[in-house]
């Protein structure tokens, strides 16, 4: 159980991460990171992704880019529900 939370983790740690460095290059008008790769991100560490849209501000106001990541969400929340409710018990 605790390497899973390990992994739940760093994932999040990541996402929240690639979403400040990503801020911070678009300040500095560079290369940016694209909009798939943040939704990649975002499904597997979706509280980091969360904090990187909401708490760091960015992305906040591309409706195109929080429509797409709704749905990310959508299925992130429900793949983590699903994966609890399947290997939770066995690992308990």
């Amino acid at each position: 159980m605790i390497p899973t939370l390990l992994v739940l983790l760093v994932a999040n740690g990541v996402a929240l991460g690639l979403f400040a460095y990503d801020k911070r290059l678009a300040g500095r008008g560079k290369p940016r990171i694209s909009e798939n790769r943040l939704l990649q991100w975002s499904l597997l560490g979706p509280v980091g992704a969360s904090a990187g849209i909401f708490w760091i501000r960015h992305k906040s106001r591309k409706s195109s880019f929080l429509i797409r990541y709704a749905i990310v969400m959508l299925i992130s929340v429900s793949l983590h529900i699903a994966a609890g409710y399947f290997f939770l018990p066995k690992l308990l």
